[in-house]
């Protein structure tokens, strides 16, 4: 499998590598990877126990830098760039998850290349609220309108906490959705969606796949998160979002 996709990627002069994995360590604290673990975890129910119980889990405290550090093994959270006083606009994104084979995969784009923001890079289907809608509302019909997923078929697991990004400095409420039965033929929608394509959660976690760089800004210096997926590399608020997720889902069932 070819592993990274085209996507322009725009580091800062001042950068390093982040992080190990996350999700290897035991809990003899030892940093290795343990697939069958893993696998069992990443299912619905356990996904949707997370969503449940995230608020009670939640915290605002930044994980260690030391990736053997108690308090690393002891946080469910993922630090996140702080949201910009003029997020003002409101999105909502959905994240579509259903079964495979016995497996949860997720459904994602790879948005068009003439697009004004975020051109050529991989997202949730999701758009701005209108007048009136909720976040959930708004997802699941911007689902629809990208990629043909009608809303009736997802079950709405929960959602994660809003983030903001760089470009546009929308606040984002990504809701987090089951697709019932088997998964429909989705459509792009011409000049929006490029590629619809699917990966497992499980795929995600693989050593692989994830990596973290620190990038510096004059305004501070912040984790980023990359998943590099066949033909495709997930990075940005998406891969924020998929972190964010893998942590909920799998420490909060450890």
């Amino acid at each position: 499998m070819a592993r990274g996709g085209p996507q322009v990627i725009p580091r800062p002069e001042l950068w390093i590598p982040g992080d190990p994995n996350p999700w290897l360590a035991n809990r003899d604290q030892e940093w290795r990877y343990h697939p069958e673990w893993v696998r069992t975890v990443l299912q619905r129910e356990q996904t949707a126990r997370a969503l449940r119980t995230r608020s009670a889990r939640h915290s605002t405290l930044r994980i260690g830098s030391d990736p053997s550090s108690t308090e690393r093994q002891a946080l469910p959270v993922t630090p996140v760039r702080p949201p910009f006083v003029n997020a003002t606009r409101q999105s909502g994104v959905l994240a579509p998850l259903f079964l495979r084979e016995g497996e949860l995969r997720m459904v994602l784009t790879r948005r068009d290349g003439q697009m004004r923001n975020h051109k050529g890079e991989v997202a949730f289907p999701g758009g701005r609220l209108n007048d009136g809608e909720s976040p959930q509302e708004a997802a699941l019909r911007e689902a629809h309108e990208e990629v043909a997923l009608p809303p009736e078929r997802v079950t709405v697991l929960g959602e994660l906490e809003p983030l903001t990004t760089v470009v546009s400095a929308a606040a984002i409420t990504p809701i987090v959705g089951f697709v019932d039965g088997e998964l429909p033929e989705l459509i792009p929608n011409p000049g929006e969606v490029d590629r619809i394509f699917d990966v497992s959660l499980f795929e995600l976690t693989h050593p692989d796949c994830y990596r973290e760089e620190v990038w510096t800004f004059p305004d501070g210096t912040f984790p980023v998160w990359f998943f590099e997926v066949e033909d495709d590399t997930i990075w940005g608020a998406t891969g924020r979002m998929i972190r964010r997720l893998l942590d909920l889902v799998l420490l909060t069932n450890k």
